[in-house]
């Protein structure tokens, strides 16, 4: 039993890090993005769901908008956007 639960948890940790994208620096309005905290300029993307109480009230929260979350690498602040900003070498 004990093996199966350890089982089943490095496989929800391993799904958890298949949603998360590689490093990366954006642009956002043709400005380079820092993170406002620590100026480090690599971030992870993921998709975020962004809940309302009137649909979560209904219990269809998947009808809910999504947003662009991006993490800084260094200090793990989330910055939220509307659209994907993009992507720069």
């Amino acid at each position: 039993m004990g093996k199966s639960i350890r089982s089943i948890g490095a496989g929800l940790k391993a799904a958890g890090r298949s949603l998360v994208t590689p490093a990366t620096r954006f642009r956002v309005g043709g400005v380079p993005l820092v993170c406002p905290l620590c100026a480090h300029d690599e971030f992870d993307r993921r998709s975020m769901l962004m809940n309302t109480t009137g649909m979560s009230f209904f219990g269809m929260d998947w009808l809910n908008k999504s947003a662009c979350a991006l993490v800084c690498r260094k200090c793990s602040r989330i910055e939220l956007f509307a659209d994907t900003p993009d992507e720069r070498s």
